[in-house]
């Protein structure tokens, strides 16, 4: 599997992220590529803490 297909996917899954889940898996991919997703999702949530602290910090200087 391709990654920017997972990722593409992932975008489709995630977005209601608030409250309700759907996870819409084929057959034995699930487990594993939802694992996937959440350690993708954890890096993104960083990333993006990261970056609006980053932003924050620079509008104060």
């Amino acid at each position: 599997m391709a990654g920017g297909k997972i990722k593409a996917k992932i975008k489709t899954v995630l977005r209601p992220s608030s409250g309700s889940k759907p996870m819409k898996m084929e057959g034995g991919d699930a487990g594993l590529l939802s694992a996937r997703i959440i350690a993708v999702v954890k890096k993104e949530k960083e990333s993006q803490k990261n970056e609006s602290e980053r932003n924050r910090q620079t509008k104060k200087g």
